[in-house]
């Protein structure tokens, strides 16, 4: 029998003690991870990039701050990547990775420093809640607009002031964002300066004023400015003498029942193939009541109602035709493109309402849904860049989204990956996607569209 050299049993002997007494799995290295990023982030997939930005996940330091920061937050790319960085920012908690933070928000361009801000809201610390403080006063709307919607998860008493002061902002989608996040916070020191708002504001957030002042106080006056500075009088032992308007306010445009107080409007139609599929129900029920009342040709044409598209097209044009007269509004129509009726957003006359009636009404549906294309259109309905100052300013506020929910074609045919795309523009933007599911639906996507905007999904026979 061959006998085992005594140094080879040592050697074997010393092997074993290491493996058995060495860490389960060594701590990743931040040099290998820093390669797997810089690696993946040239990679031609987002999904490569997402699992780039993943490379750094666990290290919570400057250095890895410093890489997010610099090489995805400052880059073009899709929402997934931007929001992948984000979320490992949020995560960090240590002293060095806020600084690097705190110093990086303060500098650059408006889109880094948005994005940073915004992921800056659940990180802890003085530096960090003073510079989100700061920033809800920028001079820039949308990096104030970030600032704000940050300033959801801070705990700090001095937010809710920072709010409040935002509810007098020049630039509407920056009120939009404090009316929704006080809406959400329900502090009680709001419900003065909301009624306050209330009083002057114009277009939709007349209806998201009165909407968070339910929330907060559980009373529920409609959008009635006057009702709510009477109701304001009594709490504070004065007398409830109403004030200011002397009934409440009618919306402006309204569709199967929704309504909303908007100035500016867009009316989005599918016209794919997929809305040329039969209903499975009648629409009787849904016949709105001026035409039930006025009979004739018109009730005939909603009762014989058959397929998607024209239940859609009588609801598109019912709405159109009751816009309130100061309302300016768009019809966009997409199928494997998204096209415009006037490339811009027109006053209510008579003449336009009846051209977008008229083009509404002549289309017939064909080919694939490019729901990524007509949230583009949406978005660069007046101006084609959809973040520049004078789409924030005269860009539709609400949007009446009427579909099956079909995305099947365009550079992004996925329809989650669409409303990913349309919720990261949309958080500067502000606007309200009420959503129609004509006949069967997709209730996903386009339960994710209207939640982009705090909007409302409702589903028509």
């Amino acid at each position: 029998m061959r006998m085992i050299p005594v140094v080879a049993l040592a050697v074997a002997g010393f092997l074993w003690f290491a493996l058995a007494t060495a860490p389960v799995s060594a701590a990743p290295s931040l040099d290998n991870a820093r390669s797997e990023f810089a690696r993946l982030l040239r990679a031609g997939e987002p999904d490569e990039r997402i699992r780039g930005v993943y490379a750094l996940d666990g290290f919570d330091n400057a250095e890895a701050a410093r890489l997010l920061i610099r090489f995805v937050l400052t880059r073009d790319d899709r929402a997934g990547v931007i929001r992948a960085a984000q979320k490992l920012l949020s995560a960090m908690k240590s002293p060095e990775a806020a600084r690097v933070m705190v110093e990086e928000a303060g500098k650059g361009t408006w889109t880094k420093r948005a994005r940073l801000i915004e992921a800056m809201g659940r990180v802890p610390g003085e530096e960090v809640a003073d510079l989100l403080l700061g920033a809800a006063y920028d001079g820039d709307p949308r990096v104030r607009t970030s600032a704000v919607l940050a300033l959801e998860r801070c705990g700090s008493e001095r937010a809710d002031l920072a709010l409040t002061d935002a509810l007098r902002a020049e630039q509407w989608p920056v009120r939009s964002a404090a009316i929704d996040v006080l809406r959400r916070r329900k502090p009680a020191s709001a419900v003065g300066p909301l009624v306050d708002r209330l009083l002057v504001e114009r277009g939709r957030l007349r209806g998201d004023v009165a909407s968070a002042l339910r929330s907060i106080t559980d009373e529920n006056f409609g959008v009635f400015p006057q009702a709510w500075e009477a109701w304001r009088r009594k709490q504070e032992g004065g007398e409830a003498e109403p004030t200011g308007f002397s009934a409440p306010l009618s919306p402006t445009a309204l569709l199967a029942g929704t309504p909303t107080w908007a100035e500016r409007v867009v009316f989005v139609l599918a016209v794919n193939d997929s809305m040329r599929k039969e209903l499975n129900a009648t629409v009787e029920e849904v016949v709105p009541p001026d035409v039930k009342e006025k009979g004739g040709e018109d009730l005939r044409r909603w009762r014989s109602v058959k397929t998607k598209i024209e239940l859609a097209r009588l609801w598109v044009s019912w709405a159109i035709d009751h816009l309130a007269p100061e309302t300016r509004f768009e019809v966009i129509t997409y199928a494997e493109s998204a096209d415009g009726v006037f490339g811009d957003l027109v006053p209510a006359t008579p003449d336009n309402r009846r051209k977008a009636t008229g083009r509404t009404e002549s289309l017939s549906p064909s080919g694939h849904a490019d729901l990524h294309g007509a949230l583009t259109a949406v978005f660069r309905a007046v101006s084609r860049d959809p973040l520049d100052l004078k789409s924030l300013s005269d860009g539709p506020e609400t949007v009446f989204f009427v579909s099956d929910g079909t995305s099947d074609h365009g550079a992004i045919p996925e329809g989650y990956g669409a409303t990913a795309e349309a919720e990261m523009v949309n958080r500067f933007r502000q606007i309200r996607f009420l959503c129609f599911g004509i006949g069967e639906f997709d209730g996903r996507v386009l339960g994710d569209l209207a939640g982009i905007g705090n909007g409302a999904l409702i589903g028509l026979p």
